[in-house]
């Protein structure tokens, strides 16, 4: 064999013996679903108004996460050969990328050292309303913050076309890692919605997970169908995490 062809594939072999492979851990895991973390009132926008958790009361879920005795963590944390996973272990999530996540959770999140993914809608991003690049590299840096991808477009992904629906799983990943200097891990579905079609597209795409908007715990054996727990204006956190196993109070 030709020494550099055999060189190659040295190479090739080399690089696939030291990827580490996925982890997935036995247990289920709860993952909560936020949108907006803002003080919003408006009876024109029922959708925006119960969508938002008050500041104030976000900080006291924070507390009671604590309180019940969970640990944060991030997809990295189980996307490694040992994964090294609290067995109370929950992941807070934020969809859209809204502006908010910055200037009101992120400061909360700091103060107890508590971790969070991101999904901002790629096409957006910098635009009034939304995450900055500068606040996400701040944010990436800090070691509190993973982004993941909520597509290029938040569109419904069952309605396009092939092609367009490998742009917006593919290429949304790619500008968040181009644009970061990251890993994406994973997608968080638009509007929850997807098929076969869509996991399909999501795994040729590279993402290990993929979150929808069903409510249940995130299971580690189906990870491109992640559920969430939603948590919006009317949430009793407090009584799901009793349900889960945390505190009585």
């Amino acid at each position: 064999m030709n020494k550099k062809i055999l060189f190659g594939v040295i190479f090739i072999l080399g690089l696939v013996c030291v990827q580490p492979a996925l982890a997935i851990p036995d247990a289920k895991v709860p993952i909560l679903m936020y949108h907006y973390i803002r003080n919003y009132h408006s009876p024109k926008d029922k959708i925006g108004e119960r969508l938002s958790v008050s500041p104030a009361d976000f900080a006291a879920q924070l507390d009671l996460i604590q309180r019940a005795g969970y640990q944060t963590a991030v997809f990295a944390d189980a996307a490694t050969t040992s994964p090294r996973l609290p067995s109370k272990t929950i992941i807070l999530t934020f969809d859209d990328g809204y502006r908010d996540f910055y200037t009101a959770a992120f400061p909360e999140l700091k103060k107890r050292r508590m971790k969070a993914v991101v999904y901002p809608i790629y096409s957006v991003i910098g635009t009034s309303d939304y995450l900055t690049k500068e606040m996400i590299t701040e944010m990436l840096a800090s070691g509190l913050v993973e982004i993941g991808s909520h597509t290029l477009n938040h569109l419904d992904l069952t309605h396009l076309k092939p092609a367009k629906l490998q742009a917006e799983v593919f290429q949304s990943k790619l500008n968040l890692e181009r644009d970061f200097g990251i890993k994406i891990l994973s997608l968080c579905y638009p509007y929850g919605i997807y098929d076969r079609a869509v996991i399909a597209a999501a795994k040729r795409a590279g993402y290990l997970y993929a979150l929808d908007t069903k409510t249940g715990q995130g299971d580690w054996a189906s990870p491109y169908e992640m559920k969430r727990y939603r948590v919006d204006d009317s949430t009793n956190l407090a009584g799901l995490l009793r349900a889960l196993g945390g505190p009585s109070k």
